[in-house]
């Protein structure tokens, strides 16, 4: 089998060069939030000294059990996306430029910017009260994409939606920069508490990975909000506001389970032919699919917006049945399901019926990891790419073609997993640092270690284990998080307390 699944890499996919970009473009850019390394080794974090509150559970960043409501928050999203993209296209004055990215994202707060930001947020008011509706609105039910959808449309649709709402995340940011800045705590928590249900329902769109990392990618971005307002004087301690966001909330587990699915919509039919054999046209059909199918998807990997003519598709369908019909032939008298039919079947289905193998074997190999339970499944997250590495080796060098029609539809599902940890290492970051801010309130200096917290530290998520703490000086000290993938050169902030 295997050298026929390197001959069919010269011929069925000779429209996939290209195809690691997409699962790269899956699996890790839409993952990462605003904030952009700077490649130096440590963070420099002020930290404002605040108690807890005197009521624990002022501020949540979740919407309070008695504010939700068992009413579908999507119809509020969809218009919101509908009209802040309709506010933005056509008008420069209303986008957000590299340049105001720069000057109100990047740079030090200067008052001129309340007016700036009051101006530059005014076009979108309805476009975020809408948002604002469906903060407390906890059901999210949007079948933008369903089942009957080829996998290239159902992607088209997808994608322009879910991070379109990264946009409207940005725009949240902004109004949150303002109130801090005011100091209308309340409002903040608002628009935090709305940030993350932005973040769920994003993530919940549609129910594939990429909205999944959209979704994580929004909820980082909130952290940094939670980050900057802490640095402020008069900012509250939001230990028990972090302590209120559910943080499996964004979840990849079930979305992995929908990728599975979305291996059988390379062509109608590929998982669910009968036993019994369908014929010559039929299967000839459904590789000219096969391969339409992963053209288009290497069209939107490339961000190109032309299409295989329909004759060099027939072209490349037919000489992929030449050139492996003996071989997919040899490989299915092998296969109990196959043993006593192969010889009937037409040469073209006994290519389609060989490769369908193949890919479901794949499949499962590479996305089994995914089911481990949480406790462990981190720890073995490398294990599917280096399932998919195996796959695709061959003593000639050449191509497993079906890791790279797997690597094309489904997203590199390590990638996935350490996303959804770095969230949540992320999250215990920041009550760690709230943890902090408590104690210099009473003791008006930094802990000397952890221990001595009065709340307590969160450990790191992708270890279990506590995070590194050291105190160089009673306003000083550093904490080191483990890397959040290989080559990771932002592990250590340098806190500083403010007075």
């Amino acid at each position: 089998m295997n050298r026929l699944m390197i001959r069919i890499a010269s011929m069925l996919l000779v429209t996939t060069s290209g195809a690691s970009v997409w699962a790269q473009s899956k699996g890790t850019a839409a993952a990462n939030g605003d904030k952009t390394s700077d490649m130096s080794e440590v963070i420099s974090l002020r930290l404002s000294p605040a108690d807890e509150p005197a009521d624990a559970l002022r501020y949540q960043f979740w919407p309070p059990l008695d504010q939700q409501q068992p009413t579908n928050a999507m119809p509020f999203f969809s218009r919101a996306v509908l009209m802040a993209t309709t506010t933005r296209i056509g008008n420069s004055e209303h986008q957000l430029t590299h340049d105001r990215h720069r000057r109100w994202f990047e740079s030090p707060w200067q008052p001129e910017y309340e007016g700036e930001l009051r101006e530059f947020l005014k076009p979108y008011r309805n476009s975020l009260a809408e948002l604002d509706r469906a903060t407390d609105r906890m059901q999210i039910d949007y079948p933008i994409v369903d089942s009957t959808m080829a996998l290239d449309k159902m992607y088209e649709t997808l994608l322009p939606e879910v991070q379109e709402t990264r946009s409207l995340a940005r725009l949240l940011r902004l109004r949150a920069k303002l109130e801090m800045h005011a100091e209308r705590w309340d409002d903040f928590t608002r628009t935090v508490q709305t940030l993350f249900r932005l973040s769920e329902m994003a993530g919940h769109a549609g129910e594939y990975l990429v909205s999944r990392l959209v979704g994580l990618a929004i909820a980082n971005m909130t952290l940094q909000t939670i980050e900057e307002a802490s640095s402020l004087k008069g900012c509250p301690n939001f230990y028990w506001a972090l302590a209120s966001v559910p943080s499996e909330f964004l979840s990849v587990r079930d979305a992995l389970d929908q990728e599975i699915l979305s291996v059988n919509k390379l062509a109608r039919g590929l998982q669910t032919n009968p036993d019994t054999p369908i014929g010559a046209v039929a299967a000839r059909a459904q590789l000219r699919e096969i391969i339409q199918t992963v053209g288009k998807l290497k069209v939107l990997a490339d961000g190109r917006s032309d299409d295989e003519s329909p004759s060099l598709v027939q072209l490349q369908a037919g000489l992929v049945v030449v050139s492996l019909a003996d071989e997919s032939r040899h490989f299915l008298q092998t296969e109990t399901r196959w043993r006593d039919c192969a010889q009937q079947l037409s040469d073209s289905e006994c290519v389609l019926r060989a490769f369908a193998i193949e890919i479901d074997r794949t499949t499962a190999n590479v996305l089994k990891w995914a089911w481990l339970p949480d406790s462990i499944r981190l720890q073995y997250a490398h294990s599917s790419s280096d399932s998919l590495r195996r796959l695709g080796k061959s003593t000639s060098g050449e191509i497993n073609p079906a890791s790279c029609v797997i690597s094309l539809v489904l997203p590199a599902t390590s990638a996935a997993c350490h996303t959804e940890y770095r969230w949540k290492q992320a999250l215990a970051t920041q009550a760690t640092l709230q943890a902090i801010r408590d104690y210099a309130a009473e003791h008006q200096r930094l802990p000397e270690s952890l221990n001595k917290l009065d709340l307590p530290a969160w450990p790191d998520a992708i270890t279990g284990h506590p995070f590194l703490y050291h105190q160089s000086a009673p306003h000083t000290a550093t904490l080191t998080r483990r890397e959040r993938y290989s080559g990771d050169d932002i592990a250590t902030f340098s806190l500083e307390l403010t007075e």
